[in-house]
């Protein structure tokens, strides 16, 4: 079973709406859902590398994996550990997906390469 990006992911534009707090616990109490999330997806890919390799991707087995690529689709974290655990996530995938196109320019695993890039950048104060 390769678990394949989404329409949805690979037309994500990274720009959903936050507000960067002051406070560094306010900020990481923020991050907490997306951490909690992305920390699921080396089980998530898992358990669909079990299902069978034709299985629609609008199965209910997708669900979980869907529910990350959102998250990360739409995230704008304000924690190094926020945008860590993007990156373990993409990783995971990036080792454990095996999807067709992870090695393309405009695959999942690069598009959500360069939003962990420009979220460094943006939490480290270069932009």
């Amino acid at each position: 079973m390769n678990p394949r990006p989404r329409r949805g992911v690979l037309a994500a534009t990274f720009v959903a709406p936050a507000v960067l707090a002051a406070d560094p616990a306010v900020a990481a109490t923020a991050d907490a859902p997306l951490i909690a999330l992305c920390d699921t997806m080396s089980d998530v890919l898992r358990d669909l590398s079990a299902t069978p390799a034709d299985l629609d991707d609008t199965s209910p087995e997708w669900r979980p994996y869907d529910r990350i690529a959102d998250a990360m689709c739409a995230a704008r974290p304000e924690t190094m550990e926020g945008i860590m655990a993007m990156a373990r996530a993409t990783m995971a995938h990036a080792r454990d997906g095996g999807g067709a196109d992870d090695d393309e320019p405009d695959g999942v695993v690069a598009v959500w390469a360069w939003a962990i890039v420009r979220h460094l950048l943006r939490v480290g104060g270069a932009t």
